[in-house]
């Protein structure tokens, strides 16, 4: 009885040995591979020398390639070179630039051999202009996109080549959000039809409540507000212009004081006074 005891116990014991023979092989082949692939990342052969921009209509190339240059410096881990063609910081390139170019919508990598890559911007166009407020001395005004991202800042315009946006607080405007989607998609659009309807709209203002004001060039202010669906103002804008007296009228528009859609299905309007 001892002695079959003693057999087992001996062979668990080699067990043990075998077991922890293998898994200290295991680990030393890990160690060398991790070894070789961090020398291979940083021995130059596949090593980025050539950065290629595109895309771009007003940001600086050089700036950009800068900004890229900076963000694979260095290694992961303390280990491998992140300028290796094959382990490039695609995530990292993308969102370095847009964090430091906010003009900058989307961006993409393409590997052109095995020491270069082009990344290919997209600049954000203006469909508007924020303004923190509508004194023209004391503002300070920004370009926003079609997302209501506010992106850079604007020149004073002669005319209105845009839309201009008032309300809200932005301690840093740049990066910031004027209004959400799909509310602000759907607010532009209520500006360009109103344009198409000759109202010819300057300006929106967001008011408390879920309250808008829009200005228009001729002088006259819209009032609307959320409680019903954008669409349903048109429409009742659209009722109110085919009725007779106003169809017929040639200067309604020059006229107007002001139109309040805050009623329901109600329009109320009244003129300037002379």
């Amino acid at each position: 009885m001892g002695s079959s005891r003693d057999i087992s116990n001996s062979l668990k014991k080699r067990r043990k040995i075998v077991l922890g023979r293998k898994i200290l092989i295991f680990l030393s082949l890990i160690v060398v591979l991790l070894v070789a692939f961090a020398w291979f990342s940083g021995s130059g052969i596949w090593n980025v020398n050539k950065i290629e921009v595109a895309g771009m209509s007003t940001l600086n190339a050089d700036d950009l390639v800068q900004n890229i240059q900076k963000t694979i410096e260095g290694k992961y881990f303390y280990l491998f070179s992140k300028s290796n063609i094959l382990i490039l910081p695609y995530f990292g390139i993308e969102n370095s630039l847009k964090k430091n170019f906010p003009k900058i919508e989307d961006t993409s990598v393409r590997i052109l051999g095995k020491n270069s890559f082009r990344v290919t911007v997209l600049e954000r166009h203006p469909v508007g202009i924020y303004c923190s407020s509508k004194e023209r001395e004391d503002r300070k005004c920004y370009f926003l996109d079609k997302n209501g991202f506010i992106y850079s800042e604007a020149p004073n315009f002669s005319g209105n080549p845009f839309f201009y946006f008032f309300g809200g607080s932005f301690s840093k405007p740049i990066g910031s959000v004027y209004m959400e989607n799909p509310k602000f998609l759907r607010l532009y659009s209520l500006m360009q039809k109103l344009k198409d309807m000759d109202f010819i709209p300057v300006s929106l203002s967001v008011l408390s409540g879920g309250e808008y004001e829009i200005e228009l060039k001729l002088g006259g202010v819209i009032y609307f507000n959320e409680k019903q669906a954008f669409e349903n103002s048109l429409e009742n804008i659209d009722s109110m212009l085919r009725d007779g007296a106003i169809s017929t009228s040639t200067d309604f528009l020059e006229k107007l004081n002001h139109l309040d859609l805050r009623y329901g299905n109600k329009v109320h309007f009244d003129y300037k006074t002379k």
